[in-house]
């Protein structure tokens, strides 16, 4: 078996058939799918069942367990995975029709450690809101998994999702490479990041064969200060990073110091957007309630951050600016930014 498809399901009864679909109408399908139901409440495991079976899907598992979030059900899966890829695919996104069949491709002639692709962001209309290739390079190929990190924290050419790479089991299990249990905002990158630094070979498949909806209902548009885990997520990562000699100075002082800043200020402007979207919050009421909730449940973090852009360098002019009005003067940049967004909301 070349690869297992690892999908965790909790509550996505609308949108798991057109995830489940978009495996069932692969060219090729030689590979598994593993349903792992994480304590769903609604009719998402028993739709996923009745679908693989009335198929007749040649192989596939369902794994049923207690809740324990996206990174829990992830690694029951990993562990069930027969394959010598495993490829993570939540239960509301889907990919393209010849996804397995140009996997396998590069699977057979290049045998990497990881593959990625190119993936687009879509509504639940399935219209593409945006386009990876708008931002991002067309022309990489073969890399190392130092390269690749370079690539991304440092060049800015490529960008991996979690439903846009697969990885070799072996990889991930040799290395005692998982998802961290308990964090649900970053674990992905934490895991990417990880397992490109123990990568010989990382191959970029210059196609868009994955689709990553964008829910009103997800973390990314809800308000929850649990999605602060990321800057925790970043600072393990680096931690990791610097027991790998062959990653720079250079690429972990890019994750610790603009990747976290820009994931900090990023994750604290989409908490209050969600306060004043959803209740009748002015901006310095809102941010007076976030930095209350930040407070509470990561005591020193706002401090941590701060001390993090007061030692960064290689800051673009533009950054040092944006990241000084967020910590000297934050309601002035919040209520610009908010300006700024919705006044692209209107066009």
């Amino acid at each position: 078996m070349k690869l297992s498809v690892i999908i965790p399901v909790y509550n996505v009864q609308d949108y798991i058939p057109k995830t489940l679909f978009s495996l069932l109408r692969q060219t090729n399908q030689q590979f598994e799918i593993i349903i792992v139901d994480d304590g769903s409440k609604d009719e998402s495991c028993r739709i996923a069942e009745s679908l693989l079976a009335d198929a007749f899907f040649p192989k596939y598992q369902i794994i049923k367990k207690e809740n324990g979030g996206v990174s829990s059900a992830r690694n029951a899966g990993l562990k069930a995975a027969a394959g010598t890829y495993v490829f993570f695919l939540d239960g509301d996104d889907y990919v393209a029709r010849d996804f397995v069949e140009r996997v396998y491709v590069t699977i057979e002639n290049q045998s990497p450690d990881v593959a990625c692709w190119a993936y687009d962001k879509v509504d639940a209309s399935g219209q593409i809101t945006n386009t990876y290739f708008n931002d991002w390079s067309k022309e990489l190929n073969q890399m190392t998994g130092v390269g690749a990190l370079e690539e991304m924290l440092l060049h800015a050419r490529l960008s991996i999702w979690n439903g846009s790479a697969l990885y070799r089991k072996t990889l991930l299990v040799d290395n005692d490479i998982q998802y961290t249990e308990g964090c649900i905002n970053g674990e992905d990158q934490e895991f990417t990041f990880k397992a490109l630094s123990k990568s010989g070979k990382v191959v970029f498949i210059n196609h868009v064969l994955s689709y990553y909806l964008q829910r009103d209902s997800s973390i990314s548009f809800s308000y929850n200060p649990k999605r602060m885990d990321v800057v925790g997520a970043l600072e393990r990562s680096a931690t990791y990073l610097r027991d790998n000699e062959t990653v720079s100075e250079i690429v972990i002082n890019a994750l610790t110091q603009r990747s976290l800043l820009k994931e900090y200020v990023t994750n604290f402007f989409s908490c209050i957007e969600a306060l004043k979207k959803n209740r009748t919050y002015s901006t310095k009421q809102a941010y007076v309630v976030v930095m209350t909730d930040i407070q509470e449940r990561y005591p020193g973090l706002h401090s941590r951050v701060m001390n993090a852009f007061k030692k960064a360098s290689g800051l673009r002019l533009s950054e040092k600016v944006k990241y000084q009005l967020f910590f000297y003067l934050p309601i002035l940049y919040l209520n610009i930014i908010t300006r700024k967004y919705e006044k692209k909301e209107t066009i």
